[in-house]
């Protein structure tokens, strides 16, 4: 079993005007990209989001700008900025005892926030930087959080993947991933989960988007009992400040090749942010497959 790309079929449709109002939806690294196109989107279909990213000025310049367009079509939607590093674990420990403070209800957590190719680089707790933000720092909120989903049920977890996944060692035994009993090489590196060693490159990036769909996968399976569902969707590739000259170490072939993959191949972010969009309003009924083994991608 690996996971399939199913291809939404369109950028429109009834599920893209359906009112949002009385949900509130949390959405990481939404200050830019296609994350803040999705809280866009959502915020003028009456939400309340929350923009948890870690820079507070791009945040409330992101709050700022998504509040202008709510104000100006005459929308009742809400968005705000809360303090989110993910390559700290303390810090996303400190964001979610702050949303557990505020008394808040959630119904939709889209874990959106990535890096992509920067300097090599471990963090403060001792991982690679990327396998930390796109994923462990992801799955450790998503569990803090639970309680707060659970309340807020029916909601949804929603892991944003990549086309990248592909760039991950291969042979992913899906329905045998116990390395005992495996007979292929698996792409997890079961005794160095945390990227020790690793270069901060395309191959681990691919790896951090393999262990999302595999979580994703798991995650359906301990939550279904909880009215929470899990989905996983991916941008394809669009034209996002993930791929900027000032993040991504340029000293690297694959980023020097990426911005020219962009330029050449890239959709708008606005596009990117599509199944984003679909998997977080579209009525379950739209939304057969669950988990990591089905990947909602844009048209």
């Amino acid at each position: 079993m690996g996971s399939v790309l199913t291809r939404l079929p369109g950028n429109d449709g009834p599920w893209h005007h359906v009112d949002l109002s009385g949900l509130l939806i949390l959405i990481t690294g939404s200050d830019s990209g296609i994350g803040y196109h999705a809280a866009k989107d959502f915020a003028l279909r009456n939400a309340h989001v929350i923009i948890a990213t870690r820079t507070e000025q791009n945040g409330t310049r992101a709050v700022e700008a998504i509040m202008q367009a709510v104000t100006a079509r005459g929308k009742k939607g809400v968005a705000e900025f809360m303090h989110l590093d993910l390559a700290s674990l303390e810090s996303v420990h400190a964001f979610a005892d702050a949303f557990h403070a505020r008394n808040l209800p959630l119904h939709r957590l889209i874990n959106n926030a990535g890096m992509f190719l920067p300097e090599d680089t471990m963090t403060e707790d001792g991982m690679e930087v990327q396998l930390q933000v796109n994923y462990f720092a992801h799955v450790y909120l998503s569990h803090l959080l639970l309680p707060k989903l659970a309340a807020g049920a029916p909601s949804r977890i929603i892991w944003v993947s990549s086309p990248a996944e592909a760039s991950a060692p291969p042979n992913v035994d899906w329905d045998n991933l116990v390395p005992a009993e495996s007979s292929a090489p698996p792409n997890v590196d079961w005794d160095n989960l945390e990227g020790k060693g690793y270069h901060s490159d395309l191959t681990t990036y691919g790896r951090s988007k393999v262990y999302e769909l595999m979580t994703a996968n798991e995650m359906q399976k301990w939550v279904q009992d909880m009215a929470i569902d899990v989905y996983a969707v991916e941008p394809g590739v669009a034209r996002t400040g993930i791929f900027s000259t000032n993040k991504m170490d340029m000293r690297k072939l694959e980023a020097v090749s990426m911005v020219f993959v962009e330029l050449l191949v890239g959709q708008p972010d606005f596009l990117g942010a599509i199944s984003e969009m679909f998997a977080a309003s579209a009525p379950e009924s739209q939304l057969p497959d669950k988990g990591g083994t089905t990947v909602y991608g844009p048209p």
